[in-house]
């Protein structure tokens, strides 16, 4: 493999240690592979689980476009993407989520997932539908777990 794959990121402390935190949590769920380099598309996802579903973790800000066309790649081999996003970067108001488009353009099956870093959980997503809130808001609904990793929606089963 060579090397120079890995030098385009500048990855946060904080984003390093999510990561490790996360595969650690992960890796007794289901197997997941950390940083696999995936050739056929030129990507590397943070977290690979079962070998069909990307986990990013993305707390900083990027263009919703880079966001599409690396999605676009994973759709490309069959593969699901979630992007993990920084549960402090959520903007709320009165428990309802008033998203960027930043945040809108990683949504996953209608909900955005994020990820605190602080308390190192899962702490839950947001539904995005047009029943969410008259105001166009959205509300905090489930969370994302070994459940949900478990559920057949994902597809993905225990080790």
């Amino acid at each position: 493999m060579d090397c120079t794959h890995y030098l385009h990121k500048n990855e946060s402390i904080g984003h390093l240690r999510s990561k490790q935190e996360l595969y650690s949590e992960l890796a007794d769920i289901a197997p997941v592979a950390m940083e696999h380099y995936l050739p056929e598309i030129e990507q590397i996802p943070d977290l690979l689980i079962d070998g069909r579903l990307a986990l990013e973790i993305q707390f900083s800000t990027i263009s919703a476009e880079l966001i599409a066309e690396r999605s676009k790649g994973y759709h490309s081999l069959g593969m699901e993407v979630i992007w993990l996003l920084d549960e402090a970067a959520v903007r709320t108001d009165k428990g309802k989520c008033i998203p960027s488009r930043f945040q809108l353009s990683t949504m996953y099956r209608g909900s955005l997932f994020t990820y605190d870093p602080e308390t190192k959980k899962f702490t839950g997503s947001y539904c995005i539908t047009n029943t969410a809130a008259a105001d166009g808001r959205i509300k905090k609904r489930r969370y994302l777990s070994e459940h949900y990793l478990r559920c057949k929606k994902c597809g993905l089963q225990p080790k």
